[in-house]
């Protein structure tokens, strides 16, 4: 600021020594007032300097305010979105063009209609030029040539700022939720068997584990059904491995349609799966897994188009906590069941704890 004090003042000062050689030829002087009139020049010289040099301080400093404002401001924005891992950045502005006035739009459909300071270039679905906007990252370019954004952007400098800011923000807003996409994405297709679409092995150790111990904490009961296809590998040998395929995607589907929507199915290796069921005790899982048995026959058969005798299945049934208290325990338990029915017969259901008692009658009926 000194340097540009001095340059003023130098330059009123160089205005007041040249004004009067300049006029000099044309006036005729009296001695005396010749020397006051180049006082004078100087002094207006240097006043005009000062002035010159006061009005850049002025504005200089303002701006320099307004960019310290803006400055604070946004690194607060930009501090608080990392700590909350927020990116939607509220940026309100009573001089933001409204883009249905502005256009002379009267289409209440769009998302950006009736409201005020919204960056309709911001918004998804936005209806423009007679066509209904995609994302933000999508028409960014096209919205640049329109007067709403540059009558928004380009007001001033601060402005410039104040918007690229927040468009940046809303990019960085829509790339973080196509990563959390993605990874959901991902994630699916990591626990989802690929041809039956049910969950997998894994994802149902994961899923028993974490329902047992919710229903230690809750005092509730918890079942599970396991049940395998009893003629699968002559499905395979005699109509082929595409026939196979397509039993056991109608069986996937066929578990979806018949359960609730808070019980859990999973493929649990081959043409073998798995219920969980939630709430829900060994009788009522024994009902339920009688109805599977009956309606397999004709909803699997009717769908592959193949002889009901080749789609049967067996069931073995066991409970929380009756049957067993750990999730491996639960497990064996149901497959004992299970391994019950194939070799008593295939196609029937048997409850694990049926099992314990009968055996301890036997062993009192021998005693």
């Amino acid at each position: 600021m000194r340097r540009i004090f001095a340059v003023m003042v130098i330059f009123g000062l160089a205005i007041g020594l040249i004004f009067p050689l300049v006029v000099s030829p044309f006036v005729v002087w009296i001695p005396a007032r010749r020397l006051e009139f180049q006082i004078a020049c100087l002094i207006a010289g240097f006043a005009v300097g000062s002035f010159c040099y006061f009005i850049i301080k002025t504005t200089l400093y303002r701006q320099k305010l307004e960019l310290e404002t803006a400055k604070d401001h946004f690194t607060s924005l930009t501090e608080s979105a990392i700590q909350s891992k927020d990116w939607s950045i509220k940026l309100d502005s009573p001089d933001i063009p409204t883009c249905w006035e502005v256009k002379n739009c009267d289409f209440s459909g769009c998302p950006a209609y009736g409201l005020h300071n919204v960056r309709c270039w911001l918004l998804a679905g936005t209806f423009c030029g007679g066509e209904v906007q995609g994302r933000f990252a999508q028409k960014l370019n096209a919205c640049t040539e329109c007067e709403v954004y540059t009558s928004t952007v380009r007001q001033d400098p601060i402005s410039e700022i104040r918007e690229n800011f927040k468009s940046l923000m809303w990019e960085v807003h829509e790339r973080e939720e196509q990563l959390a996409e993605a990874n959901r994405q991902l994630r699916e297709l990591a626990i989802t068997d690929s041809l039956t679409g049910l969950k997998n092995h894994g994802d149902f150790q994961e899923h028993l584990e974490q329902e047992i111990a919710r229903a230690k904490r809750f005092s509730h009961v918890l079942s599970v059904i396991m049940l395998d296809l009893d003629h699968f590998k002559d499905v395979n040998d005699r109509f082929g491995h595409p026939t196979g395929d397509t039993v056991l995607r109608s069986i996937g589907r066929f578990l979806k349609d018949e359960t609730r929507d808070m019980d859990y199915c999973a493929r649990y290796g081959g043409e073998e799966f798995v219920i969980v069921l939630p709430e829900t005790a060994g009788g009522a899982a024994s009902v339920l897994a009688e109805k599977l048995r009956k309606d397999i026959r004709k909803k699997v058969a009717a769908e592959t188009g193949l002889p009901e005798d080749y789609v049967s299945a067996s069931f073995g049934i066991a409970d929380y906590p009756g049957c067993a208290t750990t999730k491996d325990s639960l497990i064996a338990a149901a497959d004992t069941a299970l391994l019950f029915s194939k070799e008593n017969g295939r196609d029937q259901v048997t409850y694990f704890l049926d099992l314990v008692k009968k055996e301890q009658h036997l062993l009192r009926k021998a005693g």
